[in-house]
């Protein structure tokens, strides 16, 4: 099922792992509590870069679907069914990430409705599970989906 799909996936991913690094390594040296134009641009800036990254993430969950030909979620819950789909065995395929990395990108997702919706409310000391979050998915991200993609996509022998 070799498909030229998974470059684009494989860059989407990577792009979200950037994103959420960054986030992650900026959380100590930022002013996310002050009231000045450089905390709000510290701010805004960490909650975007975490968007960035999960939205990013996102992207290649739904490219999976593609590749997969299984349908993306419809609704107003389709963000998080997408990920509870690609997070459980599907018809003829395994999981697309272990338990514990899914609760972590859950994490992401959650945050992913602060960023969009509630930036008013952006409090530092409850943003730190979510830099947890990203800090362990960041490696481990594509080590999961390269054992998924092996496994319903072997490499060919040469």
């Amino acid at each position: 099922m070799t498909d030229a799909r998974w470059l684009e996936i494989e860059r989407d991913l990577n792009a979200g792992i950037g994103h959420l690094g960054e986030a992650a390594d900026g959380f100590d040296s930022l002013d996310l509590e002050g009231t000045d134009r450089r905390a709000y641009f510290d701010r805004m800036g960490f909650m975007h870069a975490l968007l960035a990254g999960y939205s990013s993430i996102e992207n290649a969950l739904k490219r999976i679907l593609d590749v997969l030909g299984e349908a993306q979620p419809t609704g107003s819950d389709w963000h998080r069914d997408l990920l509870r789909r690609l997070c459980q065995r599907g018809p003829g395929r395994p999981a697309v990430f272990s338990p514990e990395l899914c609760e972590h990108l859950h994490t992401l997702r959650r945050f992913r409705h602060v960023a969009m919706h509630a930036y008013d409310d952006f409090r530092r000391d409850k943003a730190w599970n979510t830099v947890e979050a990203a800090r362990a998915v960041v490696p481990a991200l594509l080590l999961e989906f390269d054992a998924f993609k092996r496994a319903i996509d072997p490499p060919e022998d040469r």
